[in-house]
């Protein structure tokens, strides 16, 4: 899983404990991702790179946030200068 996402095995568990991904544990303890970890973790350092904050899903633990809600900076783009 780290690995597909870029990322060592500390950052899954840090992106786990703050609720950007969620598991489950099998009968051998391994933790199990949802199939769309890999791109909320991807999401999150794209996110990370550009200033941009995630909210979390809550306290520790708590459910994923909704990626789909991040506040972006402000960028002040000029006016198109036509030719």
């Amino acid at each position: 899983m780290a690995r597909a996402a870029g990322v060592t095995a500390n950052a899954v568990r840090f992106y786990e404990r703050y609720g950007v991904i969620s598991a489950h544990r099998n009968s051998g303890n391994a933790r199990r991702f949802t199939v769309d970890a890999v791109c909320r973790i991807r999401l999150a350092l794209a996110a990370q790179r550009v200033h941009a904050r995630i909210p979390t899903g809550g306290p520790v633990g708590g459910p994923a946030p909704a990626l789909m809600y991040a506040t972006y900076p402000r960028v002040n783009v000029p006016p198109h200068q036509g030719r």
